[in-house]
C-alpha cells in the first residue's frame, strides 16, 4: 500500500482549513478541505476514540496521521509497525457496517464531484431554458389578462377619497393608501379569483401619522360574463349585504370598525357588491407605517429560508401581473412593503419593539401615479440601453439584494441618486452590480448546500441576460424577424426563473408541488421562527413505539440505574443532580410560571412540556427537576425570548442546577432592544456557576433543509439529534456538521411519553423528534454524573466548548457497560459508540 500525496499542497490547504474554521466561514473551499482532511484522518484511525485534539487549529495536531504521511521525516509513520497499524484501521472500516461505509463514501463524493456536477447542472439549465421554442413552453394554471384591468379599473374608480379631513373639502387625486398582498399562488373561491388588500380608513394626513386598516377581498370572474344586466336569483342575492355604487360609499364601507377580518367584494360590471359573510385575516397586521423591503433586508436577519421563499413569493407574483397596468410602477426593495403583527396593545411603545414582522406577506401598492415610467416599461427600444426588458432587470436587482446577508446601502433602483442619472445610465448601473455581484464567489450569502447557492446565481444571471427574451436565444434557426408575443416572453420568463426556483424549493421540501408554502402543523411563522421541535404529531404505530418502551425499559432496568435509586433510598441525604426544564409528582422540587406571573398552579395546555418531563423522571430517576413554564404553546414561544432568559438564570442561579434541557429552537436567535437576550443568560449562567452547569438544546427538525436551530448551535450548548431503537439517525434531523467535533444524538423515534389528560386521557402517546431525544440525552447526562465522582459537575473545567463536549464523548464511548446504551453516532460516519 503507497500513498502518493503532495505533502506541501496538502500542509497548505490544511493551515487554510485551520484558519476558516476559527472565523467559522461557512461553506468555503477551504473549510470543505477541512471537512475532507478529518474524514480522511478519521479514516486512518478506525474505530475512533474520543479526540484529544478538540478546539486545536494546528494542523499536525487536527491530523496526526495524514501530517505524518506527508511529512519529510516520513519514517515516523512509514516503519512496518505505522503501516501495520493503518492498514489495520482500513480493513476495520470496509469490514464495518455497510451502511456506515456507504455513507463513508457518499461524503467523499461530495468532494470529487461537487465542483463539476454543479457546472453541468448551471449548463443544463441554461440549455433547458434555450429550449427548441418559447411556443412549446409550458406554464401552470393561470387565469386571463380581463382579471387583471377588472381588479385595476375597480379600484381607480373607487379609491379616490371623498373623506373630509379636518374641514379641507375632498380632492380628486386624494385617494386612500391601497396595498395588495403578493402570494406564492393566486387564490381562487369557486369560480372567482380573489385579491387580499388592505386600504387606510382615512386619507393619511401627515407621513408618521398612524394608519388603520382596512382589509378587503376582491373577487373577481374568471370567465367574463357574456350578458349584462341579469338580475340574480333570490337564493343568490341571500349572499350578498349590499351593492357599492359610488366612492362615497366605499368610503363609508372603509371607515367601518369591522375589527380583523376581510370584507369581501364580488365585483360585477362597475359595481361592488359586498358579500354578508367576511372570512377572518390571515395576517393581522399592526395600525401603523408599513416598513420597505430595503429596511427589512438591511435591519432584520433573515435566515436563508425566508430569503429563499420572499424571493419566490416576489418571482411568481411579478410572472402573474408581468403584463398588466400594475407593473405601471417599477418594483424594487423600496416599493415593496411589509407589516408587522398586531399584537393587541399597538399604543404601548414598550410591546412596538416585540411585535412580529410579517415576513412572507409582501405587498405592492395599488398605486396610479407612474414614476420612472420608462425603468418599468416591459420592453425599451431605445438606443444605449444594455437590457431592454427593465421590469426583468428590476427583478433580478431584488433577487441580488435578497441574497445578501448585509444589504449595502443605496443601491437598488429608485434611490433618491437616479433622478440626476440618465435611465441609460441607471440601466447601466444595475447590470453592472448584478454582474459584478455574481463574479463573486461568496454569493449568494445563504450559508445553504453549494447546489442552492448555484441555483439561485443561474436564476439572478436569468434576469440579467439582455438576450432573454431575444427569438435567437431561444430558437436559433429564427428569422431575425421573428418577435414574441408578450404570452411567450412570460413563458420563457417562467421557464428561466420561476421554474427552477419552485424545483429548488420543492426538493427543500419548502413548497410542495402546487407551489404552496409549507409550514409546520399548528406552527405560525413570526419574526423569530419557533418551535417545540417535535418532528410529527403523536403516532399509533404500535410496533415503532413498542421498540422505543423496550429501548427506555433497558435504561430503567438497568444496572446502574437500580444501584443509585437503591442508594439514594438507604441515604435520602444525598444530593441529587438537579435538572430544570424550561418547557413545561414528587420529584419535581420547584415550579416557576413566567406566562401567568406568580401562579403556582401547574399547568400546561400544550402537552409538549408534559412529554418532555415525562421522559426526564424514567430516565434520571435519580435527579430532582425544576420546571419552568416560558410559554403556552409553539405560537405564544415566538414571543417569549425574555421569559426563556430569564428562566434559564432562575434555574442556573436561585436553585443552582446542574442540567438545563430545551426542547425547542428558533431559526434566528431573537435580539431585544440590541442584545442577544438568551445567548447573554447563557454565558451569565456558566459565570455565576463556574462554568459548571450543562445546556442541552434540541437540533432542529426541517432534514437536510435546516441547519441546526438556536440555542442548539450555541458554542456553549450540546446539541442533540434523534435517532430510532437501533441508533440509526432519522430524517428530521439537521445536516451533520463534518468539520465539527462531534454529533450527539439518541433515541428520538415514536417515543412514549406521558399525555395530558384532557386530551389524551392520561394515557401515553408516542411522539418523534429532537424535542424528545433531547431529555433522553439530558437524563443520560444527569444518571452519568451521579454515578462517578470523576463526571461530576464540579469537576468540569472552564473550557466548556472542549472539555464538557469530551466529557460526554468520554461517558458515552465505554466507561459503564450497561445493557441501555446511549445511542451516539461520532462525527457522523455512523460510528456507533456504546457506553
Amino acid at each position: 500500500m503507497t500513498f502518493d500525496v503532495d505533502s506541501a499542497l496538502l500542509w497548505e490547504l490544511a493551515q487554510d482549513s485551520a484558519q476558516e474554521v476559527a472565523y467559522e466561514i461557512q461553506d468555503t473551499a477551504s473549510q470543505k478541505v477541512g471537512e475532507l482532511l478529518q474524514g480522511l484522518e478519521l479514516l486512518c484511525t478506525w474505530p475512533p476514540k474520543a479526540a484529544s485534539h478538540l478546539g486545536s487549529k494546528d494542523p499536525s495536531t487536527q491530523f496526526p496521521t495524514l501530517y505524518a504521511l506527508t511529512s519529510r521525516h516520513v519514517e515516523q509513520v512509514r516503519y512496518p509497525d505505522g503501516i501495520v497499524q493503518l492498514e489495520r484501521s482500513l480493513i476495520a472500516f470496509v469490514s464495518s457496517d455497510a451502511h456506515m461505509v456507504k455513507g463513508y463514501f457518499s461524503f467523499l463524493k461530495r468532494f470529487s464531484s461537487t465542483r463539476d456536477e454543479l457546472q453541468k447542472q448551471a449548463q443544463a439549465t441554461q440549455a433547458d431554458i434555450a429550449g427548441p421554442s418559447a411556443k412549446g413552453l409550458e406554464i401552470p394554471d393561470d387565469y386571463p389578462a380581463h382579471v387583471h384591468q377588472t381588479l385595476y379599473e375597480i379600484v381607480k374608480k373607487y379609491s379616490q377619497c371623498c373623506c373630509a379631513v379636518s374641514g379641507v373639502l375632498p380632492s380628486p387625486l386624494k385617494r386612500h393608501d391601497g396595498w395588495l398582498r403578493l402570494k406564492e399562488n393566486f387564490q381562487t373561491s369557486d369560480d372567482d379569483v380573489v385579491f387580499d388588500a388592505v386600504f387606510s380608513r382615512t386619507p393619511q394626513r401627515e407621513p408618521n401619522d398612524r394608519i388603520e386598516w382596512q382589509h378587503l377581498q376582491f373577487h373577481i370572474a374568471r370567465n367574463q360574463p357574456r350578458l349584462r344586466g341579469v338580475e340574480f336569483a333570490p337564493a343568490a342575492k341571500a349572499q350578498y349585504e349590499g351593492t357599492i355604487k359610488s366612492t362615497s360609499q366605499f368610503c363609508e364601507l372603509l371607515r367601518k370598525r369591522v375589527c380583523p377580518v376581510k370584507i369581501c367584494l364580488k365585483v360585477r360590471g362597475d359595481k361592488l357588491l359586498q358579500l354578508r359573510d367576511p372570512k377572518g385575516v390571515d395576517d393581522d397586521i399592526a395600525q401603523e407605517q408599513n416598513i420597505s423591503l430595503a429596511d427589512v433586508l438591511e435591519r432584520h436577519d433573515l435566515c436563508a429560508k425566508k430569503r429563499l421563499l420572499l424571493a419566490y413569493i416576489l418571482a411568481r407574483s411579478f410572472w402573474q401581473f408581468y403584463n398588466s397596468d400594475w407593473m405601471g410602477n417599477q418594483w424594487t426593495t423600496e416599493t415593496v412593503q411589509f407589516f408587522r403583527e398586531r399584537d393587541g396593545e399597538d399604543d404601548d411603545d414598550e410591546h412596538h419593539n416585540n411585535v412580529c414582522l410579517l415576513e412572507e406577506s409582501p405587498y405592492v401598492a395599488l398605486s396610479f401615479q407612474k414614476y420612472n415610467s420608462l425603468l418599468s416599461a416591459e420592453y425599451l427600444a431605445t438606443e444605449y440601453v444594455v437590457h431592454r426588458y427593465p421590469r426583468v432587470l428590476a427583478l433580478g436587482t431584488m433577487l441580488l439584494e435578497i441574497g445578501r446577508r448585509k444589504r449595502r446601502k443605496k443601491t437598488t433602483p429608485g434611490h433618491a441618486n437616479d433622478e440626476v442619472k440618465t435611465i441609460e445610465e441607471k440601466i447601466s448601473n444595475y447590470l453592472n452590480d448584478i454582474r459584478s455581484t455574481l463574479r463573486r464567489k461568496t454569493w449568494p450569502e445563504l450559508g445553504l448546500q453549494e447546489e442552492v447557492q448555484q441555483t439561485y446565481r443561474v436564476i439572478v444571471n436569468n434576469c440579467s441576460d439582455p438576450k432573454l427574451f431575444d427569438t435567437g436565444h431561444t430558437n436559433p434557426s429564427a428569422q431575425d424577424n421573428d418577435v414574441l408575443t408578450i404570452e411567450e416572453r412570460r413563458a420563457i420568463f417562467y421557464k428561466s426563473v420561476i421554474s427552477p426556483l419552485k424545483k429548488l424549493l420543492e426538493k427543500l421540501q419548502w413548497i410542495d408541488k402546487s407551489g404552496n408554502i409549507q409550514r409546520q402543523d399548528g406552527v405560525e411563522d413570526s419574526r423569530i421562527p419557533a418551535a417545540f421541535l417535535n418532528a410529527e404529531q403523536a403516532s399509533n404505530a404500535s410496533q415503532p413505539g413498542f421498540k422505543a418502551r423496550q429501548w427506555l425499559l433497558k435504561i430503567q432496568n438497568s444496572p446502574v440505574t437500580k444501584d443509585l435509586c437503591w442508594g439514594f433510598v438507604k441515604n435520602p441525604s444525598l444530593e441529587r443532580i438537579r435538572i430544570a426544564d424550561p418547557d413545561r409528582k414528587r420529584r419535581v422540587r420547584e415550579w416557576k410560571d413566567y406566562v401567568v406571573d406568580e401562579s403556582r398552579t401547574r399547568v400546561d395546555e400544550d402537552g409538549h412540556g408534559t412529554h418532555v418531563l415525562s421522559l426526564l423522571m424514567k430516565v434520571a430517576p435519580a435527579a430532582n427537576f425544576y420546571v419552568v413554564r416560558v410559554a403556552r404553546d409553539t405560537q405564544d414561544l415566538a414571543h417569549s425570548t425574555s421569559n426563556i432568559a430569564k428562566a434559564i438564570m432562575w434555574a442556573a442561579g436561585e436553585q443552582k442546577v446542574d442540567i438545563i434541557s430545551m426542547s425547542f429552537g428558533f431559526d434566528e436567535e431573537a435580539v431585544i432592544q440590541g442584545k442577544p437576550v438568551i445567548s447573554n443568560a447563557i454565558s451569565d449562567a456558566l459565570r455565576m456557576r463556574n462554568q459548571r452547569i450543562l445546556f442541552f438544546a434540541a437540533a432542529a427538525n426541517e432534514g437536510g433543509n435546516q441547519p441546526e436551530m438556536f440555542p442548539a448551535r450555541h458554542p456553549q450548548v450540546i446539541s442533540i439529534r434523534g435517532t430510532d431503537d437501533k441508533g440509526w439517525l432519522q430524517r428530521f434531523n439537521p445536516p451533520p456538521g463534518y468539520a465539527g467535533f462531534d454529533c450527539f444524538m439518541t433515541l428520538g423515534q415514536d417515543v412514549p411519553g406521558a399525555g395530558l389528560s384532557s386530551r389524551d386521557g392520561g394515557f401515553e402517546v408516542c411522539k418523534s423528534g429532537t424535542s424528545f431525544s433531547t431529555p433522553i440525552a439530558a437524563g443520560i447526562a444527569a444518571m452519568l454524573l451521579a454515578v462517578d465522582s470523576s463526571c461530576h459537575a464540579q469537576d468540569v473545567e472552564k473550557d466548556v466548548d472542549g472539555n464538557v463536549r469530551q466529557l460526554v464523548l468520554l461517558v458515552s464511548g465505554g466507561v459503564y457497560e450497561t445493557p441501555s446504551p446511549p445511542q451516539v453516532k461520532h462525527d457522523c460516519f455512523g460510528v456507533l459508540i456504546r457506553g
